[in-house]
């Protein structure tokens, strides 16, 4: 079976913070090097862009086209070796990491890309802390093997203070294989936001549950 992966991964509360920045509108950056804070523009963060809840007090915001195409400024000069990575969206996370968002506390955020089919693929993640890059960007190939640290995701999920406890690793034991596909992980948020608005809930900025099994 196949597994992908395109998403942001931090703190609960973070990535909360980030889905209410793009629901407010924040423009695409406008190149790789400079940040832009809040605009007039569009409030497409909560049409595009639903969290969902990990484990450990981390969640994830799926990289889903539609997110992607919202936010990108369309310059490919600053992928790092990533195949999903908005332009601009880099200078956008170290940001968040320094600055917080949405009123939520600044932390570190990762970003990562995982493609995989018949156990056979590759990974890439990076994390951003405090306005700067603080672990890779970290690449495994196509039958490359995960090296002595782990997987890329995994070791950037340990940077995010995630443990392996009696879990095979760090992405298991977040719950990372509870969906196969990003937009699976779109499609559960979106589910559980409505099903939580309509108890009342803050509808967008609303999580997918672990315990409602995605």
């Amino acid at each position: 079976m196949g597994y992908d992966l395109r998403a942001v991964i931090g703190g609960a509360e973070l990535v909360r913070g980030v889905v209410r920045d793009l629901g407010a509108g924040a423009a695409p950056d406008p190149a790789c090097g400079l940040a832009r804070g809040l605009t007039d523009g569009p409030a497409y963060g909560l049409a595009y862009g639903l969290a969902h809840e990990l484990g450990q007090g981390l969640a994830l915001l799926p990289m889903t086209d539609e997110l992607f195409d919202a936010v990108t400024n369309g310059d490919t000069g600053c992928a790092w070796g990533f195949f999903f990575l908005p332009g601009g969206f880099g200078a956008r996370l170290a940001r968040w990491s320094a600055a917080g968002a949405g009123g939520a506390a600044a932390g570190p955020l990762a970003y990562v890309e995982a493609d995989f089919f018949g156990g056979v693929g590759e990974q890439h993640a990076a994390v951003w802390q405090g306005g700067d890059l603080a672990l890779g960007p970290l690449h495994m190939g196509v039958d490359e093997p995960f090296d002595a640290d782990g997987s890329p995701i995994s070791q950037a999920l340990r940077h995010l203070g995630a443990v392996a406890g009696d879990a095979y690793d760090e992405f298991a034991a977040v719950g990372l294989r509870r969906h196969r596909r990003t937009g699976d992980w779109a499609e559960a948020a979106a589910q559980a936001a409505g099903a939580t608005g309509a108890a009342g809930g803050a509808g967008g900025v609303n999580f997918g549950s672990p315990a409602s099994g995605g």
